[in-house]
């Protein structure tokens, strides 16, 4: 998925789900429409490239997850511009398999300043990793935010 614009979906913006060798390149992703909003969702996948960047969402910008015995690996997230009410960069909430060599580099966060959101009113986090399901999170690179 390279360069296009994705404004107000119903629900997740992006779900990429048991997918392998995935880019996604140049895109801007503006979400505030509904409550759930999350930017780009990635779920049960591997070898994955977030680059260049830009999501604003009303939930989370970029979320990694397993909502299925599938595990997540080797994800690379670097030079995007990450917005949101809740946080910018997160793992879980659905955690039912592993999820492991997930790097997030070269990138900032930012209060959302959409319609609707007021930068001081920013309540999010900039990034948060849970495993509430019992999989194993491990080898997560945070660098250069």
């Amino acid at each position: 998925l390279k360069e296009f614009t994705l404004r107000n979906t119903a629900a997740w913006g992006i779900h990429i789900l048991g997918s392998r060798h995935c880019v996604l390149e140049g895109l801007f992703i503006l979400n505030q429409a509904n409550a759930n909003n999350d930017g780009i969702d990635i779920d049960g996948s591997e070898d994955v490239l977030i680059s260049k960047c830009v999501v604003d969402s009303d939930d989370d910008a970029i979320c990694i997850k397993t909502k299925s015995c599938i595990p997540v690996r080797n994800v690379l997230i670097d030079q995007c511009i990450l917005s949101s009410k809740w946080n910018a960069f997160k793992i879980g909430t659905e955690t039912y398999a592993d999820i492991s060599n997930i790097k997030f580099t070269n990138s900032i966060i930012k209060p959302s300043d959409s319609i609707g959101h007021f930068v001081n009113e920013y309540s999010g986090t900039g990034v948060s990793i849970l495993s509430t399901d019992g999989a194993h999170v491990k080898d997560i690179t945070i660098q250069n935010i």
